[in-house]
């Protein structure tokens, strides 16, 4: 049950920030960076669950990572590979803007890591351990709190 929340949340969060980058005047690297981790959310839930569940993805994400046309339906469904896939994407638009953004830069190397391991492919050898090091620096920055 607390999978399912999960995808519905970072479903409804894809949906909102779409939003927001069509209605939004100027680009806003926060906005393709926050949409950019809730796509990479999931990397950790199982392929058949992502796929019992219909994860779907607004069409007009999909035309900007040029995954898609925009068709007459609202959303359509994908799989966990096209879900990581469009992190990578939305994490390079943001480059695009800010390009001198260090946690961007770090996301987006996760985000191909998630992509590598989802393919099946090897990881190379020191990857996994290197990028287990940088993401427990990266979660104490993110959390800690300064009085």
């Amino acid at each position: 049950m607390c999978i399912r929340d999960s995808i519905n949340n970072c479903q409804q969060a894809i949906v909102h920030l779409t939003l927001a980058v069509e209605s939004s005047n100027t680009e806003l690297t926060c906005l393709w960076i926050l949409m950019g981790q809730c796509c990479l959310l999931i990397h950790p839930i199982a392929r058949d669950v992502i796929a019992s569940s219909a994860f779907m993805v607004p069409n007009q994400l999909l035309s900007y990572a040029g995954e898609a046309s925009v068709s007459c339906n609202d959303a359509s469904p994908v799989d966990k590979l096209t879900i990581l896939r469009l992190a990578t994407k939305c994490y390079i638009r943001a480059l695009q803007i800010q390009s001198k953004n260090a946690s961007c830069w770090h996301n987006l190397a996760f985000s191909y890591h998630a992509q590598i391991l989802e393919e099946g492919n090897s990881v190379p050898e020191g990857l996994n351990e290197k990028l287990r090091i940088d993401l427990s620096w990266y979660w104490w920055l993110q959390n800690a709190h300064i009085n």
